[in-house]
Parts: structure tokens; sequence; C-alpha cells
């Protein structure tokens, strides 16, 4: 149960990346969140990011989490239709999943994986590198699961 729910968070904080355009080569970034359970019980959870611009408007986000036990590791593609364009797709392998919009440096997703459906919000500080976020997941069932995180930028 917990690396389900570790997959399901890590998804949710990586859909977040959208607004790469400053991207050259791979970035990378390191933090932490925590998850809020439908219970109201917290755990806390560590975070790897590389963040590598694929082609033009094309970003792979490869992502690495520690949650309890677990240990998950997955990418997801980011496409924006032009290379200027706030709005992309998130794709998981060949599946699109969901989509996105960027304005200045906040970005918002919505998308569906495994019946869920996922929303998350982040603000990407520019002069600091930091990435502040907050999200939801709401199952099929209509339980929802809440978390935030930091994750800072690497030099």
């Amino acid at each position: 149960m917990k690396l389900l729910l570790a997959f399901s968070v890590s998804l949710w904080s990586l859909s977040a990346f959208g607004s790469m355009p400053a991207v050259h080569g791979t970035q990378y970034f390191t933090g932490n969140g925590v998850v809020v359970h439908p219970d109201g019980s917290a755990e806390r959870y560590l975070v790897t990011l590389a963040a590598s611009k694929q082609a033009a408007g094309k970003y792979m986000l490869s992502y690495d989490m520690q949650f309890g036990d677990g240990n998950v590791f997955f990418d997801l593609l980011h496409v924006h239709e032009h290379a200027d364009s706030s709005f992309f797709s998130i794709h998981m392998g060949d599946m699109l999943v969901g989509h996105g919009y960027c304005w200045g440096a906040k970005c918002h997703t919505s998308w569906s994986h495994d019946g869920a459906q996922i929303e998350h919000t982040f603000h990407h500080h520019r002069r600091t590198g930091m990435i502040k976020g907050m999200g939801s997941k709401r199952t099929k069932d209509g339980v929802v699961y809440l978390w935030k995180e930091t994750l800072r930028r690497l030099k």
C-alpha cells in the first residue's frame, strides 16, 4: 500500500513541472514533502528530480522518491504543442494522461491515472531556483489525498 501511495504522490508532484522552457541540458532538484492521508495522518517523503530538454517543446522528467520503506522511480514527458506555448500535454510512455498550463512562474496540471483525478499547482521561484507545490488526488471512490512539497535546484 505504501508503494502504491508513493507512486501516486510522485506522479502528482511530477505533473507540476510543466514550465521547463528554461531547461538547458539536465537540471537536478531535491527536496521533501508531506502527504496527508484521508484519516488526517501525515507522512513525509524525500524527492529527487532530473528535468531534461528532449527537443523543442519536449521535456523528460525522471523522478525518484523515498517514501517509507519503498523507492519509486519513473519518467513523464511534457509536450508543448508549440515551443513557446503555455499549454502542454502530459504523457506516461505513449499514453496521454492529462494537460497543464503555465503562466509566468506558476503552473497548474490536471490529469488522471488509474481512475483517480489529480490536480497540482506549483510556483517556481526563478531567483532561488526553489519549487513549491501543493496538490490533491481524488480516487474513483471519492477518497482525497493532499500533499505539499519544496524542491531546491542542485548546482
